[in-house]
């Protein structure tokens, strides 16, 4: 999924995924399900440990350089299955809201 100048709305996501405490998944199990290689969410872990570090933020960098881009429903089918129903919530009320995305921000 690639993301220009991201809304609002995804900085709450990055926030989301980037506050889980266990047993809550977080951008790293995210990653993980994505299929994401462990050597480069260990990017992301250095960034974690960094204080005010938003990882989260570096996996979606990540996943914007993919050559097969990810699309919003399996972004959001991913984040269903590791339990993340809050930000899946989150994303459809914005979009329910029509606050949809403008070309100015494609998704």
């Amino acid at each position: 999924m690639k993301i220009d100048n991201p809304p609002n709305m995804f900085e709450k996501v990055i926030r989301a995924l980037d506050a889980g405490k266990s047993p809550v998944k977080t951008w790293y199990d995210f990653g993980r399900k994505l299929g994401i290689p462990v050597s480069d969410l260990d990017m992301g872990g250095r960034e974690d440990l960094r204080e005010g570090g938003r990882p989260s933020k570096v996996l979606l960098s990540m996943l914007g350089t993919w050559e097969n881009v990810v699309s919003l429903r399996t972004f959001v089918q991913v984040l269903r299955d590791i339990g993340r129903g809050e930000i899946v919530r989150m994303l459809f009320d914005y979009y329910d809201n029509g606050k949809q995305i403008d070309s100015e921000n494609p998704v």
